[in-house]
């Protein structure tokens, strides 16, 4: 429980200000670097304060690098933000296994998806909370290549 009071807290906080996307990526870089050989690596294009909760989008990126760390035995995992055409897009980019265009469709239309890692519970757990918040969730992939999930925010 204390743990969860931490979250409401943080979440009220965050909600008020806003929140840093620099603070936010050095958070899930740190947080995944510590876990695994392969390396976390952020690249800020943009400053930018997200209004929003802090807890909602550590989650986001939690869940979308966890399932890149997944799929990825040689490179890295980058995130990466940017403003395009009136929003922020936040992206995760991998040099995993990739996925061919059947595979993404399947995760695009349902809501969790067997994998020999899982059940796709954390993608699920992303694309509910975009489409909750509003923003624009899009997956492009490479068989043998690699994935890139971006989170598009609109500007306010």
């Amino acid at each position: 429980t204390e743990t969860l009071v931490k979250d409401n807290k943080q979440e009220v906080q965050s909600i008020a200000q806003g929140v840093s996307l620099s603070e936010l990526f050095e958070l899930i870089v740190n947080e995944f670097n510590v876990l695994t050989d392969l390396k976390v690596k952020s690249v800020n294009y943009v400053e930018y304060s997200l209004p929003g909760s802090k807890v909602v989008f550590k989650r986001m990126l939690e869940n979308l690098v966890r399932n890149a760390l997944q799929n990825t035995t040689v490179g890295g995992v980058l995130l990466a933000a940017r403003v395009r055409s009136g929003k922020v897009v936040l992206q995760v980019f991998d040099t995993g296994k990739g996925m061919n265009k059947d595979r993404v469709e399947q995760i695009i239309t349902f809501n969790a998806v067997e994998s020999p890692d899982g059940f796709g519970i954390g993608f699920s757990v992303v694309k509910t909370l975009c489409e909750q918040e509003g923003y624009e969730l899009n997956i492009r992939s490479r068989l043998n290549r690699g994935t890139i999930v971006s989170i598009e925010i609109p500007l306010k």
